[in-house]
């Protein structure tokens, strides 16, 4: 399948994950409000750290390891085995720990049943196994399944949660839909392999993925560490006011996630191959894609934050607008760091320098976060969060740099000045003539302004040559629709 369809793919199933609970998102705020919010996503938080340490590395070493090995039905049968194995074994370890917070930790007193729901989400994690999807590049089926269950889950939330005490069901609802698209991946599985263990392969894999298991738990110090932090030493209304604000840039970054995932398992073929002229070009034009797609989004949501968090949460949740404004820089950080870590590092298996690379962003949160939330509160976790991403990035960059062949297109993110000034001077006067106009009007009327602006400075002024590229696909597209 074409990387466009697997983009096309990818991006949807990516964005299922985040747009069908934004549909939702707008009744249950209003319905829960910021303190339930807040109890959800603290204890969902502490869930997921749980996740990345039974995960590890295996959603990446995953897809790097089945791309390279799918060309031979036994090497994937035993690359396959040894990855469920490792993650079976990794499961059980962080279920343990579970039940240790649950009865030994007093401040988890009050949220037993929200860990108990969250314990079904750490299975349902382990059984979900995308990668191996990822890997074969067979985004179709996971993408059609995605968009069922998740119709069903928004159905199932306007139903059923009705009250303020409705957090755990929602909860509840949430993991669900996991479960089941766990099952249906699992059951799918039997099409594409066969367990065949050995133990050579499973030591093989090991070392990556411990690895790039202490990169993603030093990954989640610096993204996710805030919201547990300010859970303990604030109050769940003020980790509500935080993963409100949040929300929106997760929707947007889901968008450049899934573009990186996709290019992944290619990339590591162009490796695996020494196709390294063509990794170079396609590390560049990913990276110009990129830029030109979360510049404008950040600069959109930072202008028009206080719009979007009345759309989106409704009264009471003025406190999401000051962090939200804070953290949409980092959309374009991460969207550099995605490029640099997932498209270079990774697939050249630069995984010690990956690991150093978030070691450093890690640290430097853990302190910030000591320093800055206990009296900034939630603005304090998003300048933590904000800092500790310019640092990883800015540790990728020297690493490429250094430690492999790879050319990183300076010129290209000079050419984005262009853009970032002209489209932050649109939004600073569409946002004061659009005043009077109501709240979501003056939304969707300045996204449409700020979508054709965009296209006007790539087109014109910086003569971006992927908007001639979508042009072109355009009409062809017309075209051949016409023709029939």
């Amino acid at each position: 399948m074409s990387i466009k369809k697997n983009f096309f793919y990818s991006s949807f199933l990516t964005l299922a994950n985040y747009i069908f609970p934004l549909l939702t998102f707008p009744y249950v705020s209003r319905i829960l409000g910021a303190d339930s919010i807040g109890k959800y996503n603290f204890i969902d938080n502490i869930i997921q750290i749980l996740i990345i340490m039974s995960m590890l590395g295996i959603g990446t070493v995953g897809v790097r390891e089945i791309a390279q090995t799918k060309t031979s039905q036994e090497r994937l049968n035993k690359s396959f085995t040894a990855l469920l194995a490792f993650n079976a074994l990794s499961t059980f370890i962080a279920i343990i720990l579970l039940l240790i917070l649950l009865y030994v930790v007093p401040k988890f007193t009050d949220y037993r049943d929200l860990l108990i729901v969250g314990g079904l989400k750490l299975l349902s994690t382990f059984l979900l196994i995308d990668w191996l999807y990822r890997g074969l590049e067979d985004f179709k089926f996971i993408t059609q399944r995605t968009l069922i269950i998740r119709i069903l889950f928004v159905i199932s939330v306007f139903l059923f949660v009705k009250n303020k005490e409705d957090y755990t069901l929602y909860y509840f609802l949430i993991v669900f839909s996991i479960t089941i698209n766990a099952i249906i991946n699992l059951l799918y599985s039997r099409h594409h392999i066969r367990l065949d263990f050995d133990f050579q392969e499973m030591k093989r894999i090991a070392s990556p993925i411990l690895v790039l298991g202490a990169y993603s738990i030093l990954a989640w110090l610096y993204n996710s560490f805030s919201t547990s932090f300010l859970g303990f030493v604030s109050t769940d209304e003020q980790v509500g006011y935080y993963s409100t604000a949040t929300k929106l840039y997760t929707i947007f970054l889901s968008i450049i996630t899934s573009f990186t995932t996709v290019m992944l398992p290619r990339l590591s073929q162009l490796v695996s191959q020494n196709h390294f002229k063509e990794f170079q070009q396609r590390v560049n034009k990913s990276l110009n894609i990129i830029l030109t797609v979360s510049i404008p989004l950040a600069i959109f949501a930072i202008f028009f934050a206080t719009d979007i968090i009345r759309v989106i949460a409704g009264k009471g949740y003025e406190g999401a607008i000051a962090p939200m404004m804070i953290t949409m820089p980092i959309l374009i950080i991460v969207s550099i760091e995605q490029i640099l870590i997932i498209q270079i590092l990774t697939p050249l298996k630069k995984d010690r320098e990956v690991m150093l690379c978030t070691a450093w962003g890690a640290v430097l949160g853990i302190i910030l976060n000591i320093l800055l939330v206990p009296h900034m509160l939630c603005k304090g976790a998003a300048v933590c969060w904000l800092i500790s991403e310019l640092m990883v990035m800015s540790s990728a960059i020297y690493f490429i740099h250094n430690k492999t062949s790879i050319s990183l297109p300076f010129n290209l993110l000079k050419q984005r000045f262009i853009p970032l000034f002209i489209i932050s001077i649109c939004s600073y006067f569409m946002h004061i003539t659009f005043s009077d106009i109501h709240v979501l009007i003056r939304l969707i009327l300045s996204a449409l302004i700020m979508v054709f602006t965009t296209y006007s400075v790539e087109k014109f002024l910086v003569k971006n040559p992927i908007v001639h590229e979508i042009d072109n696909w355009t009409i062809n597209l017309i075209k051949n629709k016409w023709k029939k």
